[in-house]
C-alpha cells in the first residue's frame, strides 16, 4: 500500500477487533506487543494518561555505587567491569547533573537470563547513605530510593526488602571447543636481490642473499568428548593451583641467550598431578617435556613448551588476570561440571553432598558464580580476611559453596555513609540488570520505554479507533535521545503483526525510517533534535519532551503550545539534570500549573515521580 493509496485503506476485522481491545486497555497493549509486564508506576502512568492532556515526569537515577560489577559480553568476551569502569569505556557526554555514555557492542544479563544490549551508562553525584544488602545468595549496595526485586519478583525498596533475587542465567549448548592459536615461526630462506641494489664492481649478480623469514603459523583444533574434559580439567587445574612463566636462560656453551615457556603446576596430591600430566597427553597436539618433582611439602608438574604456554595465557590468562575461559559459558551444563569439580579438588573440597570453591581474584569469583549458575547450582558466598597468609600476606578470600536451599530471612543490612558517583544502565528491550556478585537483579527506571509505549499507543490504536489522524513528534536534547524512544517503537512495529501492515509502504516493503514512520491512515511519529530549524512549522497532536531540565530545552518547552492544538497533549520527562530550567519551574509552580482535577482543573498537570 503506497501513501497515495492510504485513503482506500480497509481495515481487516481482526486488526478492528484487536485495536479496539487495546484501546479499552492500555497496559494489555503494553504486555501483547512490546512483550514484557509493566511495573507498578508504568502500569498507573498506562492507565490514567489517555484522558489527561498535560502531564510531568520526573524519575530518579539513583542505582548502584561505582565499584559494584557488572557481567559485560563484549566481542565474544564475558568480562566483570566495575561500573565505574564501564563509564570510561564509554563515549562520554560530560557537564550537567547527570552524564551519560554511549556504548557499542556491550551486552550485559537481565533479568531473563539472557544477554540484552547497554544503551548507555549514566551517572551522577550522590552524597549521603546507601544501603549494603547481603544474604548467603549474594550482595548489593544501592542508593535507598533504588527499586530491588524480591523474591516473588516485586519491586521493593532497600528499606523494605525481605529477601534478595537472584537470576538463572541461560545455560549453554555446545560441546565442542575450537581452540586457535597464532605463534611466531623463524625460517631461513635464499632470495636475489634486484639488480638495482647490485653493485657490479664487488657482486655477483647471480648470488643468491641468505634471510630469515618471519611469520606467524596458526594451529586450530577441535575438542569434543573425552579431549575436551580432558582440556577442562587441564584448565582448572592450571587457574587454581598453577602459573605460567616465561624465562631469560643463558646457554654458557653457545653463549646465546634464549626464552623458555613453561607452565607449572603446584599440589600436596602427587596423584592428582599425575591425572593432570595424563590428562595434557589427551589433548595436547603440540612437542612438550614434563617434570614431576618434589619441592618441601608439595609436588611441583612443570611442562615446557611454548605452545601450552601460548594456550592457557590466551585463554586463561596468567598472575592477577586469571579468568574463567569465555568459551565455557557457552557449553552444556555437563562439561561446566567437570570443570567446577576438577577447580574444587584443586583449590577447594568436595564433600558427599556439596562442593567448596576458594578464590582470591574478583575475576574469578565473578566467574564461578556466573558459571555455578549456569550449570545448575545453587551457591552461597562467603567472604573472609587472612591476616597472615603463607604467600600472600594480608589478603581477601571469597568461599563459593554449592547448596540444596537457602536459609529463609537471613537479609542483613548495613547502611553506610558514601560520597561519589552512582551508575544507572540503559538496557534494551528489559528495564533491569544484574549486580554480578550472585546475580542478583536490580530495576532501572524504564522511562524511556514508557514514552515509546505512549507515542505508539496514540499514533495508532488511538487514531484508528477514534477514525482520525493523529500526530506524534518527540523531542530531545540530542537527536540520540529522541531516536532512542523511536527505536523501541520501530522494535514494535516489525514485531508485530497486527500493526505492521498498518504503516505505509514503499514498493511492497513497509517505510519505517531511521527517525519516521507513517501509518496508513495519515498518523505519524517524528523525531528532532534540539534545532531551531528542525521544528519550525511542525504542527502534532501530541509533542514528548524527553530529557526535559535542560536550560537549552527551555524555548521547546514554551514552543510546545505552538505545536499542539488546544486539545493536545503534552508531555515533558525527565531525569535530574539542572536545576535552572523551565522543567523544573514548571514542576514547582503549582500557581501557574495546577495539578490536575477532573472538577477544578481538566487541563492541568498530572505529575508523576518516581524512584528508580
Amino acid at each position: 500500500m503506497t501513501s497515495e493509496g492510504r485513503s482506500t485503506f480497509e481495515v481487516s476485522g481482526k486488526i478492528k477487533f484487536q485495536l479496539l481491545l487495546w484501546y479499552k486497555d492500555p497496559v494489555l497493549f503494553f504486555r501483547e506487543v512490546f512483550k514484557v509486564d509493566p511495573y507498578p508506576y508504568q502500569e498507573k502512568i498506562i492507565k490514567e494518561f489517555p484522558k489527561l492532556k498535560r502531564i510531568m515526569i520526573s524519575s530518579a537515577s539513583d542505582s548502584l555505587i561505582g565499584s559494584r560489577c557488572v557481567p559485560i559480553r563484549h566481542q565474544g568476551k564475558i568480562e566483570f567491569l566495575k561500573l565505574e569502569d564501564l563509564f570510561q569505556r564509554s563515549k562520554k557526554h560530560l557537564g550537567g547533573y547527570i552524564e551519560h555514555g554511549d556504548l557499542n557492542g556491550y551486552e550485559t544479563l537481565g533479568g531473563d537470563g539472557k544477554w540484552h544490549r547497554i544503551l548507555r551508562i549514566q551517572r551522577h553525584w550522590y552524597d549521603g547513605k546507601v544501603y549494603e544488602l547481603r544474604e548467603p545468595k549474594g550482595r548489593t549496595i544501592v542508593t535507598p530510593n533504588h527499586s530491588v526485586y524480591d523474591d516473588s519478583n516485586d519491586l521493593t525498596t532497600p528499606k523494605d526488602l525481605k529477601s534478595l533475587k537472584t537470576i538463572c542465567p541461560a545455560q549453554g549448548t555446545n560441546s565442542t571447543v575450537r581452540i586457535c592459536l597464532e605463534y611466531p615461526v623463524e625460517n631461513d630462506f635464499y632470495f636475489r636481490p634486484p639488480k638495482e641494489y647490485l653493485r657490479h664492481d664487488r657482486w655477483n649478480k647471480n648470488r643468491m642473499v641468505r634471510a630469515v623469514k618471519h611469520y606467524k603459523e596458526r594451529l586450530k583444533v577441535t575438542y569434543t568428548r573425552e579431549t575436551l574434559r580432558a582440556l577442562l580439567r587441564f584448565f582448572a587445574s592450571y587457574i587454581s593451583e598453577g602459573s605460567a612463566i616465561v624465562r631469560h636462560v643463558h646457554d654458557k656453551s653457545t653463549g646465546k641467550c634464549y626464552l623458555r615457556y613453561y607452565v607449572s603446576i603446584t599440589q600436596k596430591d602427587k596423584r592428582w598431578l599425575v591425572q593432570v600430566l595424563n590428562d595434557v597427553n589427551k589433548f595436547h597436539h603440540g612437542t612438550y617435556r614434563a617434570i614431576l618433582r618434589h619441592k618441601k611439602k608439595y609436588w611441583q608438574l612443570v611442562i615446557y613448551g611454548k605452545l601450552l604456554y601460548e594456550m592457557v595465557v590466551k585463554y586463561c590468562g596468567k598472575k592477577d588476570a586469571k579468568r574463567i575461559p569465555d568459551f565455557l559459558f557457552s557449553l552444556a551444563p555437563e562439561y561446566q561440571r567437570v570443570f567446577l569439580k576438577q577447580y574444587s579438588t584443586g583449590d577447594g573440597n568436595i564433600y558427599s553432598s556439596y562442593w567448596r570453591i576458594r578464590v582470591s581474584l574478583p575475576n574469578l569469583y565473578y566467574g564461578i558464580i556466573l558459571l555455578a549458575k549456569q550449570a545448575g547450582f545453587n551457591i552461597s558466598l562467603e567472604e573472609e580476611t587472612r591476616e597472615n597468609d603463607p604467600f600472600k600476606g594480608k589478603r581477601k578470600y571469597w568461599q563459593i559453596r554449592s547448596t540444596h536451599f537457602y536459609h529463609k530471612n537471613k537479609l542483613s543490612k548495613r547502611i553506610l555513609d558514601y560520597s561519589g558517583y552512582v551508575y544507572d544502565l540503559e538496557v534494551e528491550g528489559i528495564h533491569n540488570f544484574v549486580d554480578a556478585e550472585g546475580l542478583i537483579l536490580v530495576h532501572n527506571t524504564g522511562k524511556t520505554f514508557l514514552l515509546a509505549v505512549i507515542a505508539l499507543w496514540s499514533a495508532l490504536v488511538k487514531s484508528f479507533v477514534e477514525n482520525r489522524k493523529y500526530q506524534v513528534v518527540i523531542l530531545s536534547g540530542s537527536r540520540e535521545q529522541a531516536e532512542r524512544v523511536y527505536e523501541y517503537i520501530r522494535e514494535a512495529l516489525t514485531s508485530n503483526e497486527t500493526l505492521y501492515p498498518l504503516v505505509v509502504t514503499e514498493k511492497g516493503k513497509p517505510k519505517i525510517l531511521k527517525s519516521y514512520v507513517e501509518f496508513v491512515n495519515g498518523s505519524w511519529i517524528k523525531t528532532f533534535a534540539r534545532a531551531l530549524t528542525s521544528v519550525q512549522g511542525v504542527h502534532a497532536n501530541m509533542v514528548i519532551v524527553d530529557e526535559a531540565a535542560q536550560k537549552e530545552l527551555d524555548f521547546f518547552i514554551k514552543d510546545t503550545l505552538r505545536i499542539v492544538p488546544e486539545d493536545g497533549v503534552i508531555i515533558l520527562s525527565s531525569s535530574p539534570h539542572e536545576y535552572n530550567c523551565e522543567f523544573v519551574r514548571r514542576w514547582e509552580d503549582l500557581t501557574n500549573y495546577p495539578e490536575y482535577d477532573p472538577k477544578e482543573h481538566p487541563d492541568g498537570w498530572r505529575r508523576y515521580n518516581w524512584t528508580a
